[in-house]
């Protein structure tokens, strides 16, 4: 079915050959008119700028003449009046110079710089600007020095500034006319250029479009007359040739239509006949087609199949969750994003299975597919799973007994240094120690053997599964029994503002057969779960009491949150903390299991009552020991 459905998938049909209209902006005609307007519009400035600095040169010459002459003439009249000091003089050299409106200002000046005689014009800002004395040179100012007759000391100075705006309009008029002249020899140009490139290029090439669009046939493609031995008459036999190997490549296509169709039944046969399940997939992820292997595994007909969503049959595939490792290795994927793995598949009846599965994508003729292999995998998954469970218990086993053993010895080094020192400290009897630091001592002392009872605790654990925990039965005081304990959870239920009350006993004497270090242990750990589970400024209860002939009942009560009923069942797990895993208190949850373990041990019971919002009551029944014991 697969190989029907990729060759069912026809070539798209070839589009109708393009007219021979084409718009202006996009013709070649305008493409070389905007090319030879910009061409012609940057030649034109060029040229109109080289005029413009040839007619500068010419006029700064000019300019330079006039003014040499014109202050030589003035050279001696002004050398007198500085040399005489004689203003009026002065004026009427002045005045000369100033007749001929050239010169912006004209000054004389004595040989100290003192003004003898000047005239000055309204300055008027130019249009060029910088430009027009950049261009004409060094001509604007010019300074002559007066001698006395001798010829021997300066008696003043001449000063002259050219008036440029003449210059500048006479310099704008012939830029404009240089710059129309050019223009007009570009329009000129352009209308002759542009009407070579149409009659040699654009119209052929128009003529030929037109041809390509009405032809049919390949043999009838001739180029435009008077274009046979041209470069477009070229382009026709290129056009003919290519034709050619259309054809030819069409009968070659048409031979592998009847191979395919050929391959085609071969390859439906083995599909149909393989054990595992195929399944292909359009890019909506609907079944097009399944063998009857997959068929036989979804418990569908191949008929009933074809159509589906993969929701219906894959749904964890097809919300995106990648496909689990699978058995023998880690799951794979491949660049071109073919995965493999295992995934849930669903029955018709209603059932599931684990299949593992090969997903790969493809693009057959521009149409996304991919292909699912599929195998039932469920009764070999069960096996080895099971393996799986056996080898982590054993090496859970192994791995808890190597911890314990190492955690004992780590732990104890230093514990037992701690517990050495303040021995020292509490067997010191002369005056070193004060009161306070004696009582410190003490705590230290008690402290330390409690953490040491408290790794104890999981190496009792583990000595109590395996059966190999000893109790030493004994009669033991409950009354000093209980004081031992309070110091040691005194610092916490300070730390917590938590009252600890102790009930006074209703028998002073009263004792029971218990391991007496097992019992404290026990003892502890209800008060210190008491005060770590209560509410601030909260309070801790402890009664000894006779409830029953021949056994005594010691029981912790505190006003805390309690526990909730649906969790009742699970306050004796080892290592459940009833959802206060990730809270602030501290913990592993191994105190209630271990405790009731303990109880038993010494024939005794634990129960354990509670009531969300107003606390719990935690009870230890022990036989009484009789006097005589």
């Amino acid at each position: 079915m697969l190989a029907r459905r990729l060759a069912s998938t026809a070539s798209p049909a070839a589009p109708p050959a393009p007219g021979p209209v084409t718009p202006w902006a996009d013709s070649i005609l305008w493409r070389q008119l905007r090319g030879l307007l910009l061409a012609g519009l940057a030649a034109a400035v060029v040229l109109s700028l080289m005029q413009v600095l040839a007619h500068g040169r010419v006029e700064r010459a000019e300019l330079d003449s006039s003014l040499r002459q014109a202050l030589d003439g003035a050279m001696g009249p002004a050398r007198q009046a500085a040399y005489e000091l004689n203003p009026e003089l002065a004026e009427v050299v002045v005045a000369g110079l100033w007749a001929s409106q050239r010169y912006a200002s004209v000054e004389i000046l004595d040989d100290e710089g003192r003004p003898l005689a000047s005239a000055r014009g309204a300055v008027k800002p130019l249009v060029f600007g910088r430009l027009l004395p950049v261009l004409l040179g060094p001509i604007e100012r010019q300074e002559r020095v007066l001698m006395d007759p001798r010829g021997s000391q300066q008696v003043g100075r001449l000063l002259v500034q050219l008036d440029l705006r003449a210059v500048e309009s006479d310099v704008i008029e012939r830029l404009v006319a240089a710059l129309l002249q050019s223009l007009l020899m570009l329009a000129v140009l352009i209308a002759v250029v542009a009407a070579i490139f149409y009659f040699t290029i654009t119209r052929p090439l128009v003529q030929a479009a037109h041809t390509l669009s009405v032809s049919d046939e390949g043999s009838s493609l001739q180029p435009p007359r008077g274009h046979e031995r041209s470069e477009i008459g070229a382009l026709f036999a290129q056009f003919r040739h290519h034709i050619e190997r259309v054809r030819a490549a069409e009968a070659l296509a048409q031979q592998a239509a009847r191979d395919l169709a050929a391959n085609e039944a071969r390859v439906s046969a083995l599909i149909e006949s393989l054990l595992e399940g195929i399944v292909t997939l359009d890019a909506d992820n609907r079944v097009l087609s399944v063998n009857p292997a997959a068929a036989q595994l979804f418990g569908l007909s191949p008929a009933a199949a074809v159509g589906r969503p993969l929701a219906d049959l894959l749904p964890d595939l097809a919300a995106g969750e990648p496909p689990t490792p699978p058995i023998y290795g880690p799951a794979r994927q491949a660049p071109g994003g073919s995965q493999h793995g295992m995934t849930r598949a669903l029955r018709a009846d209603g059932g599931s299975l684990v299949v593992e599965l090969s997903d790969t994508r493809s693009n057959a003729h521009g149409q996304a597919l991919r292909v699912l292999l599929l195998r039932d995998v469920s009764d070999w998954l069960a096996l080895e799973e099971a393996r799986r469970e056996r080898a982590a218990a054993e090496a859970a086993d192994r791995a808890k007994t190597a911890f314990l053993s190492r955690m004992s010895h780590e732990l104890r080094t230093p514990l037992n240094a701690i517990l050495g020192f303040s021995q020292l400290l509490l067997l010191d009897t002369g005056k070193t120690l004060t009161e306070a630091q004696r009582k410190h001592a003490t705590l230290i002392h008690d402290a330390g053997q409690h953490l040491l009872s408290l790794i104890r605790d999981l190496l009792d654990k583990s000595l109590i599964e395996a059966g190999r925990l000893q109790v030493d039965l004994k009669p033991v005081p409950l009354a000093p029994l209980v004081a031992e304990c309070l110091p040691l959870i005194g610092s916490l239920a300070e730390q917590k503002s938590v009252q600890v009350d102790v009930q006074a006993l209703q028998e002073p004497g009263l004792a029971v057969v218990a391991d007496a270090t097992r019992l404290r242990q026990s003892l502890v750990n209800l008060l210190t779960n008491a005060i770590k589970y209560n509410r601030p400024h909260g309070k801790v209860e402890v009664a000894v009491q006779r409830r029953e002939p021949g056994r005594v009942t010691v029981s912790v009560q505190d006003n805390g949150v309690g526990v909730s009923p649906e969790r009742l069942s699970q306050v004796f797990e080892p290592f459940n903390r009833l959802g206060q895993e990730n809270g602030p208190i501290e913990g592993v949850g191994l105190g209630l299991a271990l405790t009731r373990q303990l109880v038993g041990m010494m024939n005794g019971t634990l129960d354990f009552q509670s009531e969300p919002g107003r606390g719990t009551v935690v009870s230890i029944t022990l036989p009484l020991a009789r006097a005589d014991t």
